[in-house]
């Protein structure tokens, strides 16, 4: 089973294209777009603006490692936090359930939660070789998650087309001299990567 979304402001159009598709594929129309790959979708057509958020996968991967009623935490990663690499006297926990902690927060931050980037990234560097420390502070992620859950994007038509982008860069200034960068792109007034 495939899922395909068609967006165009011309419906003759989309119907042009959906009887295409069904005279080479089996296929079924579900109508307007309201949930798809974990992302929950809600549209304003008076107002030109498109919703998207993650509040179910949220919950769901809140109940699924145990982090629903815990302290709530509103930043994903506290301004002080310094990563350290393992050492060969610390112990090391199940990477595996590490890396599924990092997973779940990956795929809610590449989808709409832009938000989390920092936090990923750095708790990301740390899968083959992470120690409770590490796991410690990837659960802050959820710790956020549960006091932002229902954050969505808004994509808001009246503003126009217009791609905004930023960057911002630090030269050599992290641990290990590396130089860091981030960019954000903007359509719609809302991100897009």
């Amino acid at each position: 089973m495939n899922d395909l979304i068609i967006f165009e402001k011309d419906l003759n159009f989309i119907d042009k294209i959906k009887e295409r598709l069904r005279s080479e594929f089996e296929m079924k129309n579900l109508k307007e777009l309201q949930y798809f790959l974990e992302i929950q979708v809600q549209r304003n057509r008076s107002k030109r603006q498109f919703y998207i958020n993650q509040s179910e996968y949220i919950s769901f991967i809140l109940k699924r490692f145990e982090m629903k009623d815990n302290k709530l935490a509103f930043t994903s990663i506290a301004t002080s936090t310094a990563f350290h690499k393992a050492i060969d006297d610390d112990i090391l926990i199940n990477f595996k359930s590490y890396q599924s902690l990092v997973d779940n927060q990956m795929y809610a931050m590449l989808c709409t939660r832009s938000d989390i980037a920092y936090a990923v990234s750095q708790v990301s560097q740390h899968s083959s070789a992470s120690i409770e420390t590490h796991q410690s502070i990837g659960k802050r992620g959820f710790r956020y998650f549960n006091a932002t859950s229902t954050m969505e994007i808004t994509y808001d038509g009246s503003q126009g087309l217009e791609l905004e982008a930023y960057c911002d860069a630090d030269y050599a200034a992290s641990v290990g001299r590396k130089s860091m960068m981030a960019f954000l792109f903007k359509l719609a007034g809302a991100a897009v990567s």
